[in-house]
């Protein structure tokens, strides 16, 4: 509707998966493609200005959660950085967000994907696993790969990996089985485990993060 796209049918598939005749959204096309499009669909606003530092927090995810976020929070704040929850956002504030931001720091997670819409030559520190298991390393430097384009700075900071507990295990656990993930990948893979940073040594990255 925000787009006035006119959609004359659509044939329904299977759960969640959708055929689109003479669509304007691209699909299954290179990086570099459809980041152009997303350019020209949502440009920047001349006077938007981008200064912002901004950490994207995850605190209401099933995985990938940070999970002695508390504990460094005020020291986020205190070096200029604005804590965001990207789920509580509309799109287009998530869009409005990320192209006022100059410096971006967040545990690897779909709200990264709104680089896209970023503006180039930003920073960007993305938490990620201390070994990042070889059989999800691609999947791990997609949002790095978006940088690439954008001509980011794009750093990645090791976090220890902690094991889910019941609760959110069980609301993993049952988003798997709607997407068809076996129980077995999601005990063992680090691709469905929360994160715990080094306090200090991640105070001392943000500090100099912020001032350089």
């Amino acid at each position: 509707d925000l787009k006035k796209i006119k959609l004359k049918k659509f044939i329904f598939l299977d759960d969640n998966f959708y055929l689109f005749k003479d669509s304007q959204i691209p699909s299954f096309f290179d990086i570099n493609n459809v980041i152009k499009f997303y350019e020209c669909a949502f440009p920047f606003n001349k006077n938007t200005k981008s200064n912002d530092f901004i950490y994207i927090s995850r605190r209401n995810a099933n995985w990938r959660n940070i999970i002695n976020e508390s504990d460094f929070t005020a020291h986020i704040e205190k070096e200029g950085f604005q804590i965001i929850d990207f789920e509580t956002l509309t799109i287009k504030d998530q869009i409005r967000k990320i192209q006022s931001a100059k410096k971006i720091i967040a545990p690897h997670g779909s709200g990264l994907t709104n680089l896209v819409f970023g503006k180039t030559k930003n920073e960007v520190i993305e938490i990620v696993p201390k070994n990042i298991d070889k059989k999800l390393m691609q999947l791990y430097l997609k949002y790095k790969k978006i940088s690439d384009n954008k001509e980011n700075k794009h750093y990645l900071f090791g976090a220890d990996l902690a094991q889910n507990d019941l609760t959110r295990y069980l609301k993993t656990r049952n988003y798997g089985e709607k997407l068809s993930i076996r129980k077995s990948d999601i005990r063992k893979s680090q691709y469905f485990k929360n994160f715990i940073v080094q306090e200090s040594e991640f105070k001392k990255l943000i500090t100099n993060f912020s001032i350089r």
